[in-house]
């Protein structure tokens, strides 16, 4: 597995960290793509939520942060990524953040993982590399911008 940070809003550099994905890479990402739910995305309020959040991680050269709830339509908790952001340029692998996200939801117990495919330029390509990490598509959301 590739190596991986934890993130603490304790530590400056690792706001800085922090800081600069969301605001730079985000911001990016966001200006590349066309998809209507990314009007929905907000930089400041995403690096104020995630700055908040002990389960934000450096893994290779991805931000990971996730959250483990229990959903409205099951009595099994589901560990879910929050984001995926790729930061760097350094070469990574798919698998090193779904192996991490595995680890993490046995570590607590828990028997789901749910990803999705909210800042990839390329829904198609992200999910396939999903698939080949053993991982199906359950669902597709659609949103509506009411004007």
């Amino acid at each position: 597995m590739a190596n991986v940070k934890r993130l603490s809003y304790t530590v400056p550099s690792h706001c800085d960290v922090l800081h600069k994905a969301v605001f730079d890479t985000g911001s990016a990402v966001l200006s590349l793509n066309g998809k209507v739910c990314h009007k929905l995305l907000n930089p400041e309020a995403t690096y104020e939520y995630l700055s908040g959040l002990d389960t934000v991680f450096i893994v290779g050269p991805y931000l990971v942060a996730y959250a483990i709830h229990t959903p409205w339509y099951s009595t099994d908790e589901v560990l879910c990524d929050l984001i995926v952001m790729r930061i760097t340029n350094d070469p990574g692998k798919l698998s090193d953040v779904t192996d991490f996200l595995e680890a993490e939801a046995r570590r607590e117990n828990v028997s789901w993982v749910a990803v999705g495919t909210l800042l990839s330029p390329n829904d198609a390509l992200l999910r396939r590399g999903y698939e080949r990490c053993g991982y199906e598509v359950a669902a597709t959301q659609l949103v509506k911008e009411l004007t």
